[in-house]
C-alpha cells in the first residue's frame, strides 16, 4: 500500500497486490530478485480487487499506521488480507521508488492519476518541500 503526502495528509494511493500463480507461495527472494530463478516468473503485481468495504477500512489502516509510526513522503505499508481480518505486517518508509508496471507503486501511482515518472517524483519533492517551508516559517514568525 503506498501513501503519499497530500496537503500535508496521508493519502493512500489504489492498493497493488502480489497475484502468485500457484497457491500458497510466498515472496522469496527468489521469486522477487533472481531472474534466472523459475521461481522468477511466478508472481506479478497487479490492482488489488477488493469490494468497497475492505478498500476503506485498508485506506484508513493505512492512514493510521502512516501517522503512528512516522511517515513521510511516500512509504509503502506491507498488508496481508485473511478474509475480513488485516495484518499490517510493516512500514518501509523508504521503499523503492519507481513508475514500473512490475511495482505495486507504479500500479498505484498510475491508477492515482499520475502519467509520469516525473509527475509522481515532482509531487513527492513538492509535497515535502511545503512541509519544511512550513516548519520553517512557524519557527521564525
Amino acid at each position: 500500500m503506498t501513501v503519499l503526502e497530500k496537503n500535508g495528509r496521508p493519502w493512500v494511493l489504489p492498493p497493488a497486490e502480489v497475484i502468485f500463480d500457484k497457491p500458497g507461495a510466498v515472496l522469496s527472494y527468489e521469486m522477487k530478485w533472481d531472474e534466472k530463478s523459475p521461481e522468477y516468473y511466478q508472481s506479478h503485481m497487479g490492482l488489488a480487487v477488493l469490494d468497497s468495504k475492505l478498500k476503506i477500512q485498508i485506506s484508513k489502516l493505512a492512514q493510521k499506521c502512516y501517522l503512528k509510526l512516522g511517515g513521510r513522503d511516500y512509504p509503502r505499508l506491507d498488508m496481508r488480507v485473511r478474509g475480513e481480518e488485516i495484518f499490517v505486517l510493516d512500514i518501509n518508509n523508504n521503499p523503492g521508488l519507481d513508475f514500473e508496471l512490475d511495482s505495486g507503486m507504479g500500479i498505484s501511482a498510475r491508477l492515482a492519476g499520475f502519467k509520469t515518472y516525473g509527475e509522481l517524483l515532482k509531487h513527492i519533492v513538492e509535497n515535502a518541500y511545503m512541509r519544511f517551508v512550513s516548519q520553517y516559517d512557524a519557527n521564525f514568525l
